[in-house]
């Protein structure tokens, strides 16, 4: 089987948090897993340097997941194992389960782990989330993730974030995460050239147990009004909000109005705008948040799918790194076998 014919993998800007708080737990976060149909994995590495082998209460892997025809304000489903590890362990596996249910490359831990093994059991083409808690380790490890089209190539990929249990990701900093009230310029591709799609994984103090973390995000002015610029300045402004629960993809029809799209100039030429987390306390003239849940901060990715091949690059800031690969049907997998980056 070919794994890749071209790959471009850049690295999510991240790092330990919530530094001064106690905390007897450690948790690692990969923010994205997307799991194909068929042959698009996402392999899952686990690096433990600080583990506390005097306390052997092993790793929790818990993830929360939705199919990706679920709509983005749905809840996730939850599924988690259990599993040893050691001082310097590495631990590589596939959570989809495509490639086997255990850790990969001979590993040792092979068979510390139940029945349905490490990976994400949700039946079908899903996107999730993932934590890894350190029990009863008080020092961070490290992790990453990469997402792979073994059918077509191509193969992106990001670190994962760690913070203290006790923090449930409400600490993680701007430099992974787009921080509630906040905002961040984003270039926008005319929608005649690729199809822009925004991958958001909200934080919260429910990160490490279940699905109920809440964002609401909105393309805006430099006035905090919602629109977007053409290339030559000019606004068009609008009213909408896109609404993610656990994890969801956002498209341009999800943020940006059917006139704006339509606009033969904005069509053609793209823009850009203020890609901004929107706290549950600001009212729009038009959409009034009502859910006082949708506020949190949240990891954020674009993604693009340019030309007919549906290759995929995401790009730009922590609305994050330069990566290549993977489009489906939200905009996260190959179709073709060359993969290029349009956008550094």
């Amino acid at each position: 089987m070919r794994l890749v014919s071209a790959v471009l993998v850049a690295v999510m800007a991240t790092g330990t948090v919530g530094v001064g708080v106690a905390s007897a737990e450690h948790v690692l976060l990969y923010p994205l897993i997307v799991k194909g149909d068929p042959g698009m994995v996402t392999l899952v590495t686990y690096i433990g340097p600080n583990y506390n082998s005097e306390d052997d209460a092993g790793l929790h892997y818990q993830y929360n997941s939705k199919l990706t025809t679920a709509a983005a304000t749905a809840a996730c489903s939850s599924y988690s194992v259990t599993g040893a590890s050691s001082v310097n362990d590495v631990l590589t596996y596939d959570a989809t389960g495509a490639l086997g249910h255990e850790p990969l490359f001979n590993d040792d831990t092979s068979d510390s782990f139940g029945g349905l093994g490490l990976n994400l059991v949700t039946a079908g083409p899903s996107l999730a989330y993932l934590t890894i808690t350190e029990q009863g380790n008080g020092e961070p490890s490290w992790g990453e993730a990469q997402i792979v089209d073994l059918t077509n190539g191509g193969m992106w990929g990001y670190n994962a974030t760690s913070f203290p249990h006790n923090d449930d990701g409400t600490l993680i900093g701007s430099s992974a995460a787009l921080i509630s009230a906040t905002r961040r310029p984003v270039h926008l591709y005319p929608p005649t050239v690729a199809t822009t799609r925004f991958t958001v994984t909200p934080l919260g103090p429910a990160m490490s147990n279940n699905s109920t973390n809440r964002t609401a995000v909105q393309l805006q002015l430099s006035n905090g009004a919602g629109g977007v610029y053409d290339r030559n300045e000019n606004p068009l402004d609008f009213v909408m909000t896109g609404r993610v629960r656990c994890v969801g993809v956002l498209g341009y029809a999800d943020l940006i109005s059917a006139s704006a799209l339509a606009n033969p100039v904005w069509s053609v030429n793209g823009g850009w705008a203020w890609f901004a987390n929107k706290p549950s306390a600001a009212v729009d003239p038009v959409e009034v948040l009502t859910d006082v849940q949708y506020d949190q901060s949240a990891m954020v990715f674009k993604v693009l799918s340019a030309g007919s091949g549906a290759n995929s690059v995401v790009d730009g800031q922590p609305i994050f790194s330069s990566i290549c690969g993977l489009n489906n049907q939200v905009g996260l997998k190959s179709t073709t076998a060359e993969c290029f980056e349009i956008e550094n």
